[in-house]
């Protein structure tokens, strides 16, 4: 059924609900992929995409193509698939129940560096995602109180306690009292600190 039908086939879902836009750009996007594939002789990708099973139900691949020799003028390729739709639903419930969550989520990695917050996080303190992410999580201390933040989060690393009592600031200087509880865990495949404040 699918040999000899163009790579618009991958694109069905988007036509279906008339989104001939959005069809034509990922369209598109493979063949820029396969025209990078020819350029570099290298693997291209992994990307994703919509496909469309036969009974018209939507899912997501993971798409990595491989060029390969040929004797005509028409290059060839080969593309391995991973289906991931189940993978990146449980991604969405995932991030929709970190972020319906009225309590302020903070994901740092093992320096203290901000690479995660819930929107009760930017709501709460005024700070957009981008301005935390990548700073320290001192950040969102009061000053006066930084040093003995750190200390903490030392303690912490060092399996000596998992709560923090010291309040956070807003972006306009007002301090909140709240309670902070750390426990180590792994974000991304790599250890990371999460820290839940209330």
């Amino acid at each position: 059924d699918l040999v000899g039908q163009v790579t618009l086939t991958a694109s069905y879902p988007l036509l279906k609900r008339g989104r001939v836009g959005a069809a034509a750009k990922q369209v598109g996007e493979m063949v820029r992929f396969d025209n990078q594939g020819v350029a570099t002789g290298k693997p291209v990708g992994p990307y994703e995409s919509a496909f469309h099973r036969r009974d018209g139900r939507e899912g997501i691949i993971l798409s990595t193509q491989f060029g390969i020799p040929s004797e005509g003028a028409q290059p060839l390729f080969v593309c391995m698939d991973v289906e991931i739709t189940l993978l990146k639903q449980s991604q969405r419930n995932l991030e929709t129940l970190f972020n319906t969550i009225d309590d302020l989520l903070f994901v740092l990695d093992m320096e203290g560096q901000i690479i995660h917050v819930n929107d009760a996080v930017t709501r709460t303190l005024g700070f957009s995602a981008a301005e935390l992410i990548g700073q320290a999580v001192l950040t969102v201390y009061p000053e006066e109180r930084r040093a003995e933040a750190a200390q903490i989060v030392a303690a912490v690393l060092a399996g000596e306690t998992h709560t923090c009592p010291i309040p956070v600031i807003t972006r306009d200087g007002r301090q909140i009292p709240v309670e902070t509880r750390v426990v180590i865990g792994e974000w991304d495949g790599h250890p990371a600190l999460f820290g839940i404040t209330r």
